[in-house]
């Protein structure tokens, strides 16, 4: 199928050839449409009926056989891309000495010719389809490097919320089930923006909006991601986790994402998505939610607003070009940004007494955090006095020192938490204390009509084997009667109603 297919475009590249004016092809090429690599460019246009003939042979040549003998046809990619700048990246390292005759050819070609050929498929035709095209679009979709930043985050959420001991292999199973939902939240939220992308320089080479992948796969993906995470938190940490997953994807992509282009406060809300993680690992470990987790997700809210105001600031020309409505755009001047990034900085001080105070650290910590937050707050006071680029940028970069220090000192001075007993992992064990010495007199005499009768009151005597079994073994001597067998309650009596003659049950 693809001699035939090389055949019929030799014959469809020659008449195209012919048509330009140049001679012949070349004879023993190595690739059929490789016969204009050493062509002079041509002086004039080629007509615009003689280049929709070539659709089918050059197609169905060059995607049936580019992906697996790495060899693309200069002249299809360059028919195919309407950047030239662009084909000079699509070309494999095999291709790298073709002769730029090939792409002068390329671009005297009219625009219409071009376009009739550059279809969606077209980077089919550049780049094979295999499983490295396919991962590089679920690493850029998943936004990998912010949500491996959103796993730290639950990780040490998870180690804050723990006990004595950490239990790794909750902290594995969290921390994927965090990936799968913070992936899912990034792939919605590009899903939904590819228009927005397609007009920003940042985000234009992303999956969707340069053509590497369909929308329909990229939901595929979500959808996948979603699921996944949120059976995983469900099964193997708690429904609390699972929940505030849940609550953080449709948080993300439902109202975040379209509040960037309505709303000036869609910085806070973002804000608030990223707080939401240290709750997920401080939940999976101790099973609820308390004032401690608090403090870990107060310092992950206002240590964000510094980080997102001076981006914004720094990519203001790229926000306004994708519509998005930000409050670096409504403030030409750049003092109410500033101040507000300023302001949050401030904000980080007391939570360092709040950790300490609230039984999550050691003293240590406070003054650690007195140090750090001093220097991300002097980070920030050159941005509020003069805002320009550069010191958006150095306030930039302090907020990426800034996360993982604190995190680091509240990790190392880090008290024990108590456990809830709604996680799964630290259930309630029912133990039960040793039978006490007026109890054991009961059973051997209860009283009138009882097992040892008036008579014989405190004179049986009982033998327990030990735990329950030896209770429903139980013996009561008698004198004078032989032995009886005392009966004992029904388990559901036995292990809820703390009678007179049961163990006091204790929770470990």
């Amino acid at each position: 199928m693809w001699r035939v297919a090389c055949r019929e475009a030799r014959k469809q590249v020659s008449s195209l050839s012919r048509a330009h004016g140049h001679g012949a092809p070349l004879p023993g090429s190595p690739h059929p449409l490789h016969t204009l690599a050493h062509a002079a460019p041509p002086v004039a246009a080629a007509p615009h009926h003689a280049v929709p003939s070539l659709r089918p042979a050059l197609l169905a040549a060059t995607a049936a056989r580019v992906g697996a003998c790495r060899h693309a046809s200069p002249l299809a990619l360059a028919l195919a891309s309407p950047s030239l700048s662009a084909l000079r990246s699509a070309l494999p390292r095999s291709s790298a000495h073709l002769s730029s005759a090939t792409l002068s050819v390329a671009a005297s070609l009219p625009a219409a010719a071009r376009a009739s050929l550059a279809v969606p498929a077209a980077v089919t035709a550049v780049g094979a389809r295999g499983w490295k095209h396919y991962a590089r679009c679920y690493y850029e979709l998943s936004k990998t490097r912010l949500s491996l930043l959103v796993v730290a985050t639950a990780a040490a959420g998870f180690v804050m919320g723990s006990g004595d001991h950490v239990d790794w292999a909750g902290l594995g199973w969290t921390s994927l089930g965090t990936f799968l939902a913070a992936a899912s939240a990034n792939t919605w939220n590009q899903v939904y923006e590819v228009a927005n992308d397609a007009l920003m320089k940042r985000t234009r080479g992303r999956p969707l909006p340069a053509g590497r992948m369909s929308r329909q796969h990229a939901i595929a993906w979500g959808v996948l991601t979603g699921a996944s995470g949120m059976a995983i938190l469900a099964t193997q940490a708690n429904s609390l986790t699972a929940g505030l997953g849940a609550a953080n994807i449709v948080l993300y992509a439902g109202v975040y994402t379209p509040l960037k282009q309505l709303h000036l406060a869609n910085t806070w809300v973002g804000a608030l998505v990223g707080a939401i993680p240290p709750l997920m690992g401080w939940a999976a470990a101790s099973g609820g939610l308390d004032t401690g987790a608090a403090v870990l997700a107060g310092a992950l809210y206002f240590w964000q607003m510094p980080h997102f105001l001076a981006l914004s600031w720094l990519c203001r020309a790229d926000y306004a070009a994708g519509g998005y409505r930000m409050l670096s755009l409504a403030d030409p001047s750049g003092r109410r940004t500033a101040a507000a990034a300023l302001r949050n900085c401030g904000y980080l001080l007391p939570l360092g007494l709040a950790a300490v105070a609230l039984g999550c650290t050691t003293m240590p910590f406070l003054w650690e955090n007195v140090l750090l937050t001093g220097a991300y707050t002097a980070a920030a006071l050159p941005f509020y006095r003069d805002p320009s680029s550069a010191s958006a940028r150095r306030l930039f970069r302090a907020s990426l020192l800034y996360l993982p220090a604190v995190m680091a000192a509240m990790l190392l001075h880090r008290l024990p938490q108590p456990a809830h007993h709604a996680h799964h992992a630290h259930a309630p064990t029912l133990t039960h204390a040793p039978l006490p010495a007026h109890a054991t007199a009961a059973v051997g005499g209860a009283g009138e009509g009882g097992v040892g009768g008036p008579a014989q009151r405190g004179q049986g005597a009982q033998e327990v084997v030990g735990g329950r079994r030896g209770w429903e073994e139980a013996e009561v001597r008698e004198e004078g009667e032989g032995r009886r067998r005392a009966s004992l309650p029904p388990v559901a009596y036995y292990s809820a109603a703390p009678f007179p003659f049961l163990p006091v049950p204790h929770y470990a």
